[in-house]
């Protein structure tokens, strides 16, 4: 419920991964960004900036693409 998503090295060893939908005008996810890298430099202790940042983009990006629903993207 903090508008991004987490992949903690479940689909590949020693991988991490930050997600954050994009939804269109009519309110749909019709994409994500994400940020993946190793885990020894994405530390789960950062999962929270990292996915601040991640949301903040993906919020932006679906503000040009007309979304105005309320809003996953505010803290």
């Amino acid at each position: 419920r903090c508008g991004y998503s987490i992949d903690n090295a479940e689909e590949i060893e020693g991988m991490h991964c930050i997600s954050a939908p994009i939804f269109n005008r009519h309110g749909y996810p019709i994409a994500a960004i994400w940020v993946t890298g190793p885990s020894v430099r994405i530390k789960e202790k950062d999962f929270p900036v990292i996915g601040e940042e991640v949301k903040k983009y993906a919020g932006c990006i679906s503000e040009n693409l007309g979304y105005r629903g309320s809003s996953i993207y505010s803290k």
